[in-house]
């Protein structure tokens, strides 16, 4: 006599499995249907969410045999607001299981990834492709993209590396290489090294953290060697070295510092801080050296609707909005060997 039990729309609302190790993990808003047999476990239409991610409308099998096997297709979501998502197929079992997941969101890509020991002990390793990612929707009117990219992906269930390339509009032809180290806590992601390679000679290095609880948050510092701006094409600004401090998320506060030279001007050192909205760049703050003397200057430069600059208000011999010179002296020759001095 072969018995099976059938389970319509249930719901459960707050679940809470201890693994192995005693480690607690919460599940919550469960529902789904299933068909329970001696061999296995159909399920469909699962629903479930746990701390930093989710599952909707869930269907496969879980088969009865040592290690457990499963079959999943799933709609799938990392982040308290769905900040990553798109659909997975997974199979295998508990020792090792393949997983092909479509992205959907924040951009268009696909991973596919090998996870093994499932449970505590966890370690996944694979390849990422993202087909495209538009930064509009973190910054208005951004330098590069849409981005394009493939990377190789590993880690556990705390720690990530990836290194790859990527490539898009305003970048080099030949992409930029990429590698990266990562850890996840309690919704916060903690950028150990970021490292980039914009051009020959060029390197940049940044970490910080990112909030995804709540209202997402940064908190990143990069240093810079060999940096041009922009990376393609005639260079507006070379700086041989220099760091950006950035905390926020689409409106921010930044401070720079750094050696510059710009090309056919005098070069000059110093730093400069203040915060980035979507209606103005201010400068609150800004001290430079240049030729011999000594300038400070501070205001800002507005944004018209679309995101792109508006020509500013012209303060004193600056191009800022309410900037004040505070120097004895301001230089205008563009060549730094016969630099003009204007007293002021």
């Amino acid at each position: 006599l072969v018995m099976g039990v059938v389970i319509v729309d249930a719901a459960l609302k707050h679940l809470v499995i201890v693994a192995p190790g005693g480690e607690e993990v919460p599940f919550t808003d469960i529902r789904g249907s299933a068909k329970i047999s001696k061999s296995r476990l159909a399920f469909s239409g699962v629903h479930v969410k746990s701390t930093g991610w989710a599952v909707a409308g869930a269907s496969g099998t879980l088969f009865a045999r040592a290690p457990l096997g499963l079959d999943v297709t799933t709609a799938w979501s990392l982040g308290a607001a769905n900040q990553v998502a798109g659909i997975v197929r997974a199979a295998g079992n508990l020792d090792r299981l393949l997983a092909d997941a479509q992205i959907a969101t924040p951009g268009a890509g696909r991973a596919k990834i090998e996870l093994t020991d499932i449970g505590p002990d966890l370690a996944f390793r694979g390849d990422l492709d993202i087909a495209t990612l538009d930064l509009v929707q973190w910054i208005a009117e951004p330098p590069f993209g849409p981005l394009a990219g493939r990377f190789t992906v590993e880690g556990d269930r705390a720690h990530y590396r990836a290194s790859g390339n990527v490539s898009g509009p305003g970048l080099p032809e030949a992409g930029v290489p990429v590698t990266a180290r990562a850890s996840y806590a309690d919704q916060l992601l903690t950028f150990e090294s970021i490292e980039l390679e914009p051009g020959p000679g060029s390197r940049i290095a940044a970490r910080g953290t990112m909030r995804l609880a709540g209202a997402p948050a940064y908190d990143v510092t990069a240093d810079w060697t060999g940096f041009r701006w922009p990376l393609t094409g005639p260079a507006l600004i070379v700086s041989s070295r220099g760091s950006l401090v950035a905390k926020g998320w689409t409106e921010f506060d930044w401070r720079v510092n750094g050696a510059f030279e710009p090309p056919g001007a005098p070069s000059f050192t110093g730093d400069a801080a203040g915060r980035f909205t979507t209606d103005a760049i201010e400068v609150r703050e800004s001290a430079w050296q240049a030729a011999g003397g000594r300038i400070t200057l501070a205001g800002s430069l507005g944004r018209d609707g679309s995101g792109r600059p508006t020509p500013p208000h012209r303060g004193p011999a600056t191009g800022l909005a309410g900037a004040r010179p505070t120097s004895p002296r301001v230089w205008t020759d563009e060549r730094p060997s016969g630099a003009k001095r204007i007293v002021a």
